[in-house]
Formats: structure tokens, C-alpha cells, sequence
């Protein structure tokens, strides 16, 4: 059963269009499913880092006491 409309290729965000435009379409989908994880990958690690940065300066229970 066919309801006559056509299938077309889902829309690219904007700001991954001049990617589409340079690099061609398999690119640009690429970028917009991989850059975003990508980002957030970077921004736990570094959160991860900053974390035990500071753990390192806080002195121990032990010396505390």
C-alpha cells in the first residue's frame, strides 16, 4: 500500500551544511553523529582530570587528624 509521497534524505543541521558542501553528504552525516559524542567524551575526561587535580591537592583524612 502506497501513500504516494516520496522518501527523501533527512535534512543536515546548519551548522554541518558547508561540511555537506566540501566533503560530500557521507561526511557531513558523520560529523553530525560523531562530533557531538566526541565532545562530550573530551569534556568527561577533562572532568575526570580536573577532579583528581584537585583531590591531589586536598590533604588526606589521615593528615588531618
Amino acid at each position: 500500500v502506497g501513500l504516494g509521497g516520496r522518501l527523501e534524505a533527512p535534512r543536515l543541521a546548519l551548522k554541518y551544511a558547508w561540511i555537506d558542501a566540501i566533503l560530500g553528504r557521507g561526511a557531513a552525516q558523520w560529523a553530525q553523529m560523531t562530533l557531538p559524542q566526541l565532545k562530550l567524551a573530551a569534556i568527561r575526561r577533562i572532568d575526570k582530570l580536573m577532579f583528581k587535580l584537585e583531590e591531589a591537592k586536598r590533604p588526606a583524612v589521615s593528615e588531618l587528624t
